[in-house]
Parts: C-alpha cells; sequence; structure tokens
C-alpha cells in the first residue's frame, strides 16, 4: 500500500504539466497523508523483523537484541488496529471514492487554465523525454560530489533515484526493450544497494524518537545502540558499492534521448 501511495504520488508529479488541476494537488496532499500512517507501522515491523532479529540471529548471546525486537514487535502489535481504523475511516474512504471520481470524470481538468487542452492533446513521447530529462537532471544534481555526499544527501539522492525509476517505468512501453531494460536493471541494483543507508537513518531515527521508550530497561539501550551501530558501520560499508553501481548507471545510455 506504501509504495502504490508512492507511485500514485509519483504519478501526479510526473505528469504535473498536465494536471495541472486544485484536486490532482489535493489528491496527491491525502496520498502523503496517508502513506505516512501506513509508513510508520512498515518501518516499525522492517525494525523489528529485518533489522534487530538480524543483529540478534548474528548474536544469539547478546540475549537484550532479541528482548528489543520483540518489544519492536508488541509495539507494532498495538500499531494495527489504529492503522485498520484508518483504513475504514471517513478520511480514507473519501480519498478512494474522489480518486475513482478523479479518473473518471476528468478532475485533472481545470477549466481556470486556457492553455491546458493544448497540452493534453501533446503526444505522449514529448511528455515522456521532458519528465524523464527533469527526472535525471535532478538525480545527477543531488549526485554531484558523490564521494563527499554526507547521510542526509545521500538520502536525498535516494529519494531522487526511486522517482527516476518510477517515471521509467510508468513510459517504459513507449521505447525499445533493449534500450529501457539495461538502465532500469543498473536502476534497481543502485537502489537496493541504497537499501543499508536507508535502514541505519531508519533504525536511528526510531530508536532515538519519542514514540520508542527505552528509559525503562537499560539494557534495552545497549541493544539499541549496538542496532544503530551496526547499522551505521553496514552501511558505509555497502557506499563504497553504491559508487561503482552509480558509475555503470551513469554511462548507460538513457533510452529516453
Amino acid at each position: 500500500m506504501r509504495v502504490g501511495l508512492r507511485r500514485l504520488r509519483s504519478v501526479f508529479s510526473v505528469y504535473a504539466s498536465v494536471l495541472n488541476s486544485p484536486e490532482a494537488a489535493r489528491i496527491a496532499d491525502e496520498a502523503k497523508w496517508l502513506g505516512q500512517e501506513v509508513g510508520r507501522l512498515r518501518d516499525t515491523d522492517v525494525l523489528a523483523n529485518d533489522i534487530v532479529r538480524r543483529e540478534a540471529g548474528y548474536h544469539p548471546h547478546e540475549l537484550e537484541l532479541s528482548a528489543l525486537a520483540d518489544a519492536l514487535s508488541r509495539q507494532a502489535l498495538e500499531m494495527r488496529k489504529p492503522l485498520r481504523d484508518c483504513l475504514v475511516g471517513a478520511r480514507t474512504q473519501k480519498l478512494l471514492i474522489d480518486l475513482a471520481r478523479f479518473v473518471e470524470t476528468g478532475g485533472w481538468l481545470n477549466r481556470e487554465d486556457t492553455d491546458q487542452p493544448e497540452r493534453l492533446i501533446a503526444p505522449i513521447g514529448a511528455l515522456a523525454e521532458k519528465a524523464l530529462r527533469k527526472r535525471w537532471k535532478k538525480v545527477s544534481k543531488r549526485a554531484h560530489g558523490f564521494e563527499a555526499l554526507n547521510v542526509n544527501e545521500r538520502h536525498e539522492l535516494r529519494k531522487e533515484l526511486k522517482k527516476l525509476r518510477y517515471g521509467a517505468e510508468f513510459f517504459a512501453s513507449l521505447y525499445p526493450a533493449k534500450r529501457v531494460f539495461p538502465f532500469i536493471k543498473r536502476l534497481q541494483k543502485l537502489q537496493a544497494a541504497f537499501g543499508d543507508l536507508n535502514d541505519a537513518a531508519m533504525a536511528k531515527a526510531l530508536l532515538t524518537g519519542a514514540e520508542t521508550s527505552l528509559a525503562e530497561a537499560p539494557q534495552m539501550q545497549r541493544a539499541a545502540g549496538w542496532v544503530i551501530g551496526a547499522s551505521q558501520v553496514r552501511a558505509e560499508s555497502s557506499w563504497a558499492g553504491v559508487k561503482l553501481l552509480w558509475q555503470k548507471l551513469e554511462h548507460t545510455r538513457a533510452f529516453w534521448r
């Protein structure tokens, strides 16, 4: 659901020059809100099951790691009911109805935008090239000075790469597969390599945030510090591989040109 909502928001962003309507902007904002609601539970699940339990498996004698994973799993379980209530609640249901109405009744039309009809009849290939060129330009800007990027800059680059991938997948059918496939494949590998950096940032944010209370258990604090440190080390180790994958992507022919 979280990925689907992100893709939906990317659609609105990629087609922004055509879908220039207040309704499109409002639905995109609502999709962002719902994505954040879903994302909190998803991140807690990932932290408990994929990150902390992994460390517990590597170090079975460090019992506090398993205890921390169990505590996070209980926290995730407690988060499920409020999320279920949110999903069947009025705001989410309104979003679904509004999205269906937007699609079925031409909600992208903006009567005050007199130039919109001309943009709507433009060839899709022209829009695709413009949108992908814009996405690639943003990625290249974020990647400038690649070796010296700090943690926040790496995170911003990861987000731009994700947007580029969504855009490339949206328009892939317009181009020969033999040109599209190598680019998207290398882009996917680069995104996967960024996974450890994202895990490290997410682990630190959740384990030091107000929503995770570890004050009553010093051993939990030790486990949290362990996980944060291990995640940071793993992220730095992965960065060398990220550099090589970026160089390969940078020298791959952009299929939209």
